[in-house]
């Protein structure tokens, strides 16, 4: 790769490289998969950018979920910050449930709605830092009082974690808890699969768009 297309990718998308995957201890059958992939480590270069579309299209949902968790450049930090806010709120919106009702529906009180909708704002930078500890601190009183159940729980922390490490987990649990919960094991499995698939459809337009 030449030296004005490194940095037109550095720029423009989200990328990790061999060394930082490395470093950063991936999975030895994922990373020698994904090197043949590329043509070799040596050739393709240990520091050279490696987009996380890429990863995506090659090793699949699961690994680039890690890399967003672990190997990303501390440079890319807030970028990535925002995508995950836009991703998390996209679940929580638009997660299917086997009865037709998305994961947006469980959540019947209007401050944890409005949460997330803050959240989506914050990250769009139209809401300040203050408004977003507030509409957070409005959404948990309720939700206790309430006595939530581990589905609800599961949404609302998927609009409101802040690292990577958190995204995978909270996204997915958030889908799988409401489809297990809301149906019996056969439905909640075929409910889950297109709760999965959904995701990884939206994570696919946020890596080559850069946005929710």
């Amino acid at each position: 790769m030449d030296a004005e297309k490194e940095n037109r990718m550095k720029r423009e998308q989200l990328y990790t490289t061999f060394r930082i995957l490395r470093e950063c201890h991936a999975c030895k059958q994922r990373y020698k998969h994904l090197a043949h992939k590329l043509g070799g480590v040596e050739k393709y270069g240990e520091d050279t950018p490696i987009a996380f579309a890429r990863i995506l299209e090659i090793n699949g949902y699961e690994d680039v979920m890690w890399a967003f968790q672990m190997a990303a450049p501390e440079e890319q930090a807030k970028r990535l910050d925002k995508l995950l806010r836009l991703f998390a709120c996209w679940c929580v919106r638009n997660t299917p449930l086997h009865d037709g009702r998305k994961v947006w529906d469980l959540l019947t009180n209007k401050r944890s709605r409005n949460a997330v909708e803050v959240a989506e704002r914050y990250a769009r930078g139209k809401a300040t830092e203050e408004e977003l500890a507030a509409a957070k601190a409005l959404a948990r009183d309720p939700a206790r009082t309430a006595a939530w159940d581990t589905t609800k729980a599961a949404a609302r922390n998927a609009a409101w974690n802040t690292a990577w490490a958190s995204a995978r987990a909270a996204t997915r649990n958030a889908a799988k808890n409401a489809a297990c919960a809301a149906a019996g094991d056969a439905a909640g499995a075929a409910a889950w699969d297109a709760a999965w698939a959904a995701q990884e459809k939206q994570q696919r337009k946020i890596l080559t768009k850069g946005g929710a």
